[in-house]
């Protein structure tokens, strides 16, 4: 289970309380940063980091779209970021009209995600949800991990600085 969000205003606060309540790890739009802390082991990173679990061992069974659309950001109707197949896509938006808009829905709901989050945090809390150790390891691991660009030298062989570098200094 992934959850994928939109905005820390969104939640309300609730979304880190939410997570741990099931045992889910939390991605979010490269728009924002996620009210989850840096160090938490339920933060997975940015979204797009999920399509480094595509055809491995670990994939999400499960992911709920806390605000977040399915547009060009998340892979759009690609599956690259949000699978296509092998998983129940849930998405929670105030707006009816964005669920579903370009990526398919199986569970729609029309809510502000801080109201959902609030209104499932009471269930969620006295349920017991088992937690998976592997996943969330894979989730957090993967936030740690280099970038593959990490490894390249700050210029290219044609002498302009490599792109990737050019943010870190």
């Amino acid at each position: 289970m992934v959850f994928l969000a939109s905005s820390a205003n969104a939640t309300g606060g609730h979304l880190t309380k939410f997570a741990e309540a099931t045992n889910t790890p939390v991605f979010y739009s490269n728009k924002y940063s996620s009210p989850v802390p840096t160090d938490h082991e339920l933060r997975g990173g940015p979204a797009t980091r999920l399509a480094a679990f595509a055809g491995g061992d670990f994939q999400p069974d499960f992911i709920l779209l806390l605000g977040a659309r399915t547009g060009f950001l998340l892979g759009g109707r690609s599956g690259a970021i949000i699978p296509n197949q092998n998983c129940t896509v849930a998405q929670v938006d105030l707006d009816g009209s964005e669920i579903g808009k370009s990526h398919s829905i199986e569970i729609g709901i029309v809510s502000d995600a801080a109201l959902f989050c609030e209104a499932v945090l009471d269930k969620a809390s006295k349920a017991s949800i088992k937690r998976n150790d592997e996943w969330i390891k894979a989730c957090h691991d993967d936030k740690a991990s280099l970038s593959p660009y990490d490894k390249h030298d700050d210029m290219m062989p044609d002498g302009q600085m490599h792109p990737y570098k050019v943010r870190s200094i």
